[in-house]
């Protein structure tokens, strides 16, 4: 994308590339303020738009609708956020459209929607000049990003992502958005992350404490599968929805551009409640009612956290003994997401797991950590292998010969001396701190 000079070099080398207007609306003053750092490293100046975002898909006209010179524009983001790129159309050949002059980003084949559009001024200014636009109507798509231009086709309409927005400010107070985004591997997660803090930012306050409690559903457009995701973010400024769009945009990314099968994004819903407070909780002990035991007895533990407002709570949970030898010790680990993950890459001694297909991409995405958990596991010191993501304990010698063979896996498994028997976890409503781990002897 063009992009100014700075001042000083535009003043002594003479001319400079206007910017790319990219015309935003649906967002208020603050919002497209706190995101102009964001389409500025994207190569773009953000404008606002003279007319609503609400620009439907528009049917094929009945002949070409664009001529040389006119205005078109690129559309990122249409619905209750527009979000589009601005230039001129600079050949037209019965329905084709060759427009900009110069790439959006060089990806090669694309699918854009393709607006009309209209340039109202250009602001002229000494350190760096900009066009003033207002998209129209989509009316065509895009099909082709080259060095030379993009390459557009009137009277065909593109294939886009629905975004499924639900803001919960209150009780009964709602706000739905629905947004489509240009469906590609490169743009579409940086545009998630793009609409869903810009969003959830202009709703709310940027100042003191929020909470953003969430689920999200991603949906694959081949074999049916789908990423289920929930959390709760919680903090000052704008951390929250920094935080909550970065999430969902990893996913669509590791998705998107995953190694194993060429899928796309078919829908993505999300629903945030947000409260204006700070929900934190950090564990202050760890009880149980017996720390001797039979195989399959009960043990009640109880989890005590305190709330910033010194507020005490407690959490009262049942788990089963494990079927060990007697005298076996083995430990309760109670925790938060951070001290799991801190346990399973000393145990594991890997700092990532690498998937092996995208079913397994899909299972490790919806079971990833979540802040609004306490987690329960529990860990005896029987040794065993990690293959490829999974836990193998307990194996008889020549399996484990077996899959520790060069020849029987390229990845290479690691042997642990401790496996996971079993792992809980329970939801509350604040985001927990803390860890601990419990000895527990099995009863000779």
């Amino acid at each position: 994308a063009l992009a100014a000079r700075p001042a000083a070099e535009a003043w002594g080398a003479g001319l400079a590339p206007l910017e790319m207007p990219l015309v935003v609306s649906g967002l208020s003053a603050g919002a497209l303020e706190r995101a102009r750092s964001l389409f500025s490293s994207l190569g773009f100046r953000a404008v606002r738009a003279g007319t609503s975002g609400q620009l439907p898909l528009a049917p094929a006209p009945a002949g070409p609708s664009i001529r040389e010179g006119d205005a078109v524009g690129i559309q990122l983001v249409g619905g209750d956020l527009d979000i589009s790129a601005v230039g001129t159309a600079t050949y037209v050949d019965g329905r084709k459209v060759l427009a900009f002059g110069h790439p959006l980003y060089n990806l090669g084949a694309v699918e854009y929607g393709l607006t009309q559009a209209e340039v109202i001024a250009v602001m002229s200014s000494l350190e760096s000049s900009f066009k003033l636009a207002s998209p129209g109507p989509v009316i065509g798509r895009f099909t082709q990003d080259r060095t030379a231009g993009a390459l557009g086709e009137v009277g065909v309409l593109p294939k886009s992502i629905p975004l499924n927005i639900s803001l919960q400010t209150g009780p009964g107070v709602r706000q739905d958005f629905k947004l489509r985004l240009a469906a590609d591997r490169f743009l579409t997660p940086a545009l998630v992350n793009i609409a869903v803090s810009s969003l959830v930012t202009s709703e709310e306050r940027s100042l003191g404490d929020i909470s953003l409690e969430f689920d999200a559903d991603v949906f694959l457009d081949k074999g049916g599968l789908s990423v289920h995701l929930e959390d709760l973010f919680t903090g000052s400024y704008d951390n929250p929805p920094v935080s909550l769009s970065g999430l969902l945009a990893a996913v669509v990314h590791y998705l998107m551009n995953n190694a194993f099968k060429d899928v796309g994004i078919f829908r993505i819903d999300l629903n945030v409640r947000a409260v204006e407070e700070a929900r934190t909780a950090t564990l202050e002990r760890v009880l149980l009612d017996k720390y001797e035991v039979s195989p399959g007895e009960p043990i009640r533990l109880q989890a005590f956290y305190r709330t910033p407002k010194e507020e005490g709570l407690m959490q009262e949970v049942t788990v089963l003994a494990p079927a060990l030898p007697a005298g076996t010790e083995f430990q309760l680990l109670v925790g938060d997401a951070a001290s799991m993950q801190q346990v399973e890459r000393a145990q594991y001694r890997v700092q990532e797991l690498v998937p092996r297909g995208l079913e397994q991409l899909v299972r490790l995405l919806s079971n990833l950590r979540k802040n609004n958990r306490i987690y329960f596991r529990l860990m005896a010191p029987k040794p065993g292998l990690f293959l490829r993501g999974e836990e193998l304990p307990n194996l008889p010698p020549t399996l484990k010969s077996m899959f520790a063979s060069p020849r029987a896996s390229a990845a290479g498994p690691t042997e642990m001396t401790r496996s996971t028997l079993a792992e809980y976890q329970l939801p509350v409503a604040y985001a927990f701190k803390g860890g601990a781990a419990i000895p527990v002897r099995i009863r000779k």
